[in-house]
């Protein structure tokens, strides 16, 4: 049984548009009053919820399991404040939403349902708000246990619905090396792989990028509120919204390569946290152009995407990948700065991130093998004997650790 989430675009008219911004509204006026009130338990908030409607009779206009996902989700920050401390971070109390700044409320387990009329045309009712024009850009398969309706910057309305699928047992007996890739990631070149594949990171247009600049001298220079800032804070979102769009269109279409031409996909377990932690960000432009690409390549989107479309995803220990030898494994000391692998114990000279693509291929083999999947090493007269899969797709890629 496994969880996903489908994304759909929703095209409200004005009166429903003002019916959703009242739902947000009511949100975040309940947040804000647990907040204040230094609620932290989820069945005190809900009883809360009971007497403030004693008090506020418009809250009852108000879907009532939306109003309790509000005090779950504040539950939740809570719980997640505390594991922060615990591990010996600085953690602070939760800061208020101002107007305009809460984005989604969640209808869980009842109060909507997507349905169509004679045109077939998709539309989405949620209780006490109406219907709502959807685009249905692919089924709805599955029991959906909710759905969250979000706002985005740039005033766009998008339905996140919940889907729980059962998918078969994945099976895999043998496997051919030859559909086993390693990718190695990297902030100079997104992804080097051991077929000798070569992909450069994205580089954002400079034409959007200087548009961006001159947007945000416009904002500075304006008067904080008025139309012209709003204007020109519409205007910087846009833009903004666009140069993540092309980032999420070159991550879904890199990751369909591979999971289309590959079997078996190794990749490192990478923590981005702890990558922008191990090089502070200072005074040192070298270390601030590095935290910036690395923000940008967004390493754990695109393993996440892996996980639900490749057939088997192997998640490997990312140390000392780029400092061991794939030859004789020896380890060679290298900074940021040394771009070439050259090991003086077996004398090979490589580039340094096949090397490390290498590496990473090898310690996926190493886990496949200890999990009992043989890998079959290519014979010179002999067929290889593919990957035995199910025939039905599943929707998430089953995901290993080293370890």
């Amino acid at each position: 049984m496994q969880v996903s989430n489908y994304k759909y675009r929703l095209y409200p008219n004005k009166t429903i548009e003002q019916k959703l911004e009242s739902n947000l509204e009511a949100c975040r006026f309940l947040y804000n009053h647990f907040i204040e009130q230094g609620y932290t338990n989820e069945y005190e908030m809900n009883l809360l919820i009971t007497e403030l409607k004693q008090i506020y009779p418009e809250l009852r206009n108000y879907h009532s399991k939306m109003l309790q996902m509000v005090s779950k989700q504040v539950s939740s920050i809570y719980k997640a404040l505390k594991v922060l401390k615990r591990e010996g971070q600085k953690v602070s109390k939760p800061r208020l939403k101002e107007k305009g700044e809460y984005y989604s409320f969640t209808y869980n387990q009842s109060g909507f349902k997507v349905i169509t009329n004679k045109d077939y045309k998709y539309y989405l009712w949620l209780s006490k708000i109406g219907y709502i024009r959807i685009k249905l850009h692919r089924p709805l398969i599955g029991n959906i246990k909710q759905v969250t309706i979000k706002r985005s910057n740039n005033n766009k309305w998008y339905a996140i619905f919940a889907i729980e699928k059962v998918y078969p047992e994945f099976n895999i007996k043998f496997v051919d090396p030859r559909r086993i890739v390693g990718i190695d990631l990297g902030v100079k070149s997104f992804i080097v792989d051991s077929d000798n594949n070569r992909v450069d990171r994205l580089k954002e247009k400079r034409r959007a990028i200087r548009r961006l600049e001159l947007i945000q001298r416009k904002i500075s220079r304006r008067n904080e509120g008025s139309n012209n800032y709003k204007k020109a804070k519409r205007w910087y979102q846009r833009i903004q919204e666009r140069i993540a769009n092309r980032r999420r269109d070159f991550l879904h279409k890199l990751s369909r390569y591979y999971t289309n031409r590959y079997d078996v996909i190794a990749v490192e377990d990478l923590n981005t946290r702890k990558m922008l932690e191990n090089n502070p960000l200072n005074t040192n432009r070298k270390n601030r152009t590095l935290h910036k690409h690395i923000q940008e390549l967004s390493f754990t989107i695109f393993i996440n995407l892996l996980k639900y479309k490749a057939k088997l995803l192997v998640l490997v220990d990312p140390r000392n990948t780029t400092q061991e030898c794939y030859k004789c494994g020896s380890i060679v000391p290298k900074t940021l700065d040394d771009r070439i692998h050259h090991c003086s114990y077996c004398n090979i000279t490589i580039d340094r991130d096949q090397n490390s693509s290498y590496i990473v291929k090898k310690r996926g083999i190493d886990i496949l093998q200890n999990m009992g999947i043989n890998v079959i090493l290519p014979m010179e007269h002999g067929e290889v004997t593919p990957v035995e899969t199910s025939e039905s797709m599943k929707q998430e890629a089953p995901s290993f650790k080293a370890g």
